[in-house]
């Protein structure tokens, strides 16, 4: 499903390249398995392919020019154009005096033209001092010395600088909310009535290592319907709107919905940034009405949320505001859903509030 979206010459693999494809039972079920002929890149480089894949960046502190350019060959001999970009992009912007010569030199060896021929405009406009470089010609060699000269003779005038390729733009979260929006691949669903909601088990096992331990007892299962999962603590609507905040970190859900999240999953899967975001929607003091104020004040009571004082201070103080201001529209039987100490609590803030400010309550 990732790789539809994100690497999508991964699915289309250049028949070229393989040396044997077929289906193959596998520790995670049943999946394509495709063998490449030798020698045309290493395990290490397809790694960093799917890395890009995964999160739309490589660490290029850790790795040399030669390596990126090699990245590069195989970005292109698998069509993956976007890595093939990013990697360009890299090169030609830190090309300088101090990597030209390895530059040529690699990009020679992988026969990477392109990349060479931005190497080799970059000499031109240097060339005074690539041409008085001793230790620069030991790198390249006489052959290739000889191919830059060639291009000076053939260039008597400098020839304008090259720009370098603009980095392509990072569309991951654009990417995982489309494949959110496709759900080609899902394996897993879970029901909320007549509500059925699709996902990618995967992608919540990487969210959530309790989600993995749930997964992992159907990991191998060869069921030909999809398997069901039961999260009978939330209803359809927010467990729609986990998946989209794992998936893209993005969301329309209510604050009722961010509450039962907040409450029933955030925690107990050890979402973390699922928390976050569920904090975020509920501290917005302009989305508060009758309908949700009783339900986001009792969450800033929950005991797992002592210390963050964005709720139990900012939020609160909010909640306790508007019931002021709309005490006679708001339902306050659901004080029953809260402790009696609690309960008692808010009850005397009110009327310290309608007190202090002389406020006439219900008449």
């Amino acid at each position: 499903a990732i790789a539809e979206i994100r690497f999508l010459g991964l699915l289309n693999i250049d028949e070229s390249l393989v040396k044997k494809k077929k289906e193959k039972n596998m520790a995670h079920g049943i999946a394509d398995r495709v063998r490449f002929n030798d020698n045309i890149f290493t395990p290490e480089l397809f790694q960093y392919a799917l890395d890009y894949m995964y999160t739309g960046k490589l660490d290029f502190l850790e790795l040399d020019d030669e390596k990126v350019i090699r990245i590069y060959a195989m970005a292109k001999q698998l069509r993956y154009d976007a890595l093939g970009k990013y990697c360009r992009a890299h090169l030609e912007s830190n090309l300088g005096l101090h990597n030209v010569f390895l530059t040529l030199k690699f990009t020679s060896e992988q026969k990477q033209d392109d990349l060479k021929d931005f190497a080799i405009n970059f000499c031109l406009n240097n060339w005074q001092t690539i041409s008085a470089s001793k230790e620069g010609l030991g790198i390249i060699g006489l052959s290739l010395f000889q191919e830059i000269t060639v291009a000076k003779a053939g260039n008597p005038e400098t020839p304008p600088l090259l720009t370098p390729t603009e980095f392509p733009p990072n569309t991951l979260i654009e990417d995982f909310q489309r494949i959110r929006s496709l759900m080609h691949f899902a394996d897993a669903v879970s029901v909320f009535g007549n509500v059925i909601v699709p996902y990618h088990r995967c992608i919540l096992a990487a969210a959530s290592p309790k989600f993995h331990t749930v997964f992992a007892k159907e990991a191998g299962s060869s069921k030909k319907t999809l398997p069901r999962y039961s999260f009978d603590t939330i209803s359809g609507g927010a467990f729609k709107g986990l998946i989209d905040l794992i998936y893209s970190g993005t969301t329309n859900i209510s604050l009722n919905e961010a509450c039962e999240l907040l409450e029933n999953m955030a925690v107990q899967f050890e979402l973390e940034t699922l928390r976050q975001d569920c904090e975020a929607i509920i501290c917005q003091p302009q989305k508060i009405d009758d309908g949700n104020v009783m339900n986001v004040l009792r969450v800033t009571y929950l005991k797992f949320n002592e210390g963050r004082a964005n709720l139990t201070v900012v939020v609160r103080g909010h909640c306790l505001a508007y019931i002021c201001a709309h005490f006679r529209d708001v339902d306050m039987s659901l004080l029953k859903k809260f402790d009696a100490s609690t309960a008692w609590e808010i009850l005397q803030m009110l009327h310290e509030r309608f007190n202090k400010h002389s406020l006439v309550g219900l008449d």
